[in-house]
Order: structure tokens, then sequence, then C-alpha cells
């Protein structure tokens, strides 16, 4: 039922506005054209209601050509990748995850918070000495540009598209043919008759050789072996019972406190940042990389004169679409 409940979705209402709204200026204009002209505000495709920015296709298209360059290291052509081709690939790859998204959203599916916090906890690039690390998960944030927030929304977002996978590609589709024959099995009746035998009617009438019983025994003795067994006995050392045993005087833990402090109970210290991100592609124009210039040049200089609007210039201007809404907000770090 899901898996025709989502083809016909498909098939009906998103593959229409699909067409109305995408296909239609790609056709007139050309992707290629239509993505780098766009200022930030555009939209570079429409899915219902929801837009996908410029913005966000351009960060996917960085992602996707860094993820290129680490594949092929030195063999990594940077023009190559630059084809209106890997773009419309990219576009795609958005559009198609917005669909499942509004697909798993109608069918109810939904990624619980402790669901979200236990997948991001297990990423092996998070952990150190096999538990969580929230340093190198706050590491791992600042250097790929993402804020807890953004990160985990597309974690969520990514898991939901998961569960509609599975829940399409895991459903059976069983024949018509085997759902009647299974049903008529099932209104079956039988009538069965029982004749039950005892050892005990025909004892008498068994007569064993001599030395039968013995040949069988000599032949068969693993069936008359009984599993050997061992009895022991063992002390439970509990760390939790024995620390109850065990007094510390105040003295004795101030010296270890006084000892260890520096190493194991002090934080290290860390700094809050904000930030407005004006957007360069690598692909820009000396004028487009002019203009983006002169708009932070301009931003700084209104920062400057009112540190207090901070949060709102970056909220109306910075291109981070996770920060940004945030006035900027990078949330705490430590040095490195």
């Amino acid at each position: 039922m899901l898996l025709e409940n989502l083809r016909a979705k498909t098939q009906s209402k998103f593959a229409k506005i699909i067409l109305v709204l995408i296909l239609v200026p790609f056709a007139l204009f050309g992707l290629d054209s239509y993505v780098r002209n766009s200022s930030s505000g555009d939209a570079a495709a429409k899915v219902g209601r929801q837009e996908i920015s410029v913005n966000e296709f351009n960060n996917a298209y960085r992602t996707q050509q860094q993820q290129m360059q680490s594949i092929l290291g030195a063999q990594y052509d940077a023009a190559a990748m630059d084809n209106p081709e890997a773009r419309k690939a990219v576009l795609d790859n958005l559009i198609n995850n917005r669909l499942m998204v509004a697909e798993a959203a109608d069918a109810g599916m939904a990624i619980s918070d402790a669901r979200l916090a236990k997948r991001i906890a297990e990423i092996p690039n998070f952990q150190e000495d096999g538990k969580f690390s929230k340093t190198k998960y706050q590491t791992f944030l600042r250097g790929s540009g993402y804020t807890e927030r953004g990160f985990e929304a597309r974690m969520r977002e990514d898991m939901l598209i998961q569960q509609l996978r599975e829940s399409v590609t895991d459903t059976p589709i069983v024949p018509q043919t085997v759902v009647d024959n299974f049903i008529r099995a099932q209104e079956q009746t039988r009538e069965i008759s029982v004749a039950n035998f005892t050892p005990e009617q025909f004892i008498a009438q068994v007569k064993l050789a001599d030395g039968a019983a013995k040949a069988y025994y000599d032949a068969h003795q693993p069936e008359f072996e009984i599993p050997q067994q061992v009895k022991l006995e063992y002390l439970v050392m509990s760390a939790d019972q024995l620390g109850k045993q065990i007094a510390v005087s105040d003295d004795e833990v101030k010296k270890f406190y006084d000892a260890n402090a520096k190493d194991k109970y002090i934080d290290p210290e860390q700094r809050k940042a904000a930030h407005i991100l004006i957007n360069a592609a690598p692909s820009a124009t000396d004028a487009e990389k002019k203009a983006a210039k002169e708009k932070a040049d301009d931003l700084y200089s209104q920062a400057k004169k009112n540190p207090a609007g901070f949060a709102e210039l970056a909220k109306k201007n910075s291109q981070d679409i996770g920060s940004g809404k945030q006035g900027g907000d990078l949330g705490f770090f430590g040095k490195g």
C-alpha cells in the first residue's frame, strides 16, 4: 500500500509541480545559466511549497566537488567537474531528497531526538576511545561550516529518507494467486484418525539373543554418555561494594585535586564567535568577486559602528543558511 501511495503521489502531485516550476525555466534558459546568474534570494528549484535556494545548491555542489577531489586525488580536474551536467545531477539529487522527505512526512514517519542523538554518537569520527566526544563533534562542525542545529537537521533528513526507502524495499510483494491459496488453506478442514502404540504392548513379544544388548551398547556408547559437569566456586569482586568499605579523608581529596586539577578538572578556555558569510563561488567572475568583497566591507563597517546590531545584520545578509538564522552564532569552541 505504501509503495502504491508513493508511486501515485510521485506521478501526480510532485511530478506536476516539478515539471511546471523546474523543467520549464531550465528548458528555456539552461540550468547552468540559471544557477550562475541567480541572486542569493532566488530559488534554484521549488518542490511543492518548499524552495531549494541557490545557496543550498551551491553548498551541495561544493560538497560534491570536495568528495570527488578526495576520491580522485591528483587525477581530479576541477574544470571537468564544472559543467551543466554535473550541476544538474546535484540539483536532481536535492529535488529527489525533498520529494522523499515530503512523502515520509505524509506517511507519518518521524525521527525522534533520542534516535538522532544515538545515530550521531555512533559515527566513528565523533568518537574517542569508543565513546562520543563532544570536542571532536564540534571540531567537525567548525571545519565543515555547520552549526549543531544545521547538521542535526541534515542528519534527521537523511535518516528519514533512509527510513522511507527501507519501508518500500523491505515490503514484500505477494502475487494474488499466493494470497488466494493461503486463504483457501485457512478455510479447509481435515478429519484425522489416530492409533496409539506403546512399548509396553510389545515388550512381552520381544526376545533378544544372548549378547545382543551388549553388542548394541558397544556400538552406540555415545548415546549412553552423560555430558561432563563441573562444580565451581567463585568470588565476586564488586567495585561498588569495595568502595563502600574505603574511607577517604578531606585532606586526601584536596591533595589529589591539587595534583590533578590542571589536567582533569579544569576545562580549556573557549570562545564564542559569530560571522556573516558572503559567498563568491570558485567560478565567479572578477566582477562578482569584487561585488562580494564590497558587500562584505560595507557590512564590516556597519557592524563596527553598531556592534549590538551584528545579529540583525547576520539574519538579513549572511549566506550561511545555518548560522544566519541564529544571528551568525557559531557557538563555543576552543583552540585548534
